[in-house]
């Protein structure tokens, strides 16, 4: 990768992945705080990409993990909601 992008397109790219990492960790810890699963969703697919793309993989499988359990949250969300709205049972978050 180096021999092809050369020393300072490399350094931009770690720079990117760095600034980008921070962002989506973040918004995780945000998404955790408030239960906004979207949020979650979005932010951990980020850090999949992300270190997929700069050689993290025990921080993209991480990441994987977490995008399911908030794909699980948001899919048991949906399927309770209209239950919820129709006087039937406790919404979720």
């Amino acid at each position: 990768l180096a021999q092809s992008m050369g020393a300072a397109g490399l350094g931009t790219l770690l720079q990117k992945a760095e600034d980008d990492l921070k962002t989506a960790g973040d918004q995780i810890e945000m998404a955790a705080e408030t239960g906004d699963v979207v949020l979650m969703r979005g932010a951990s697919h980020v850090v999949i990409s992300v270190a997929g793309s700069v050689g993290g993989v025990r921080l993209q499988r991480q990441a994987e993990a977490l995008n399911r359990l908030a794909h699980i949250e948001e899919l048991a969300a949906a399927a309770v909601a209209p239950a919820a709205a129709a006087g039937r049972g406790p919404a979720l978050r």
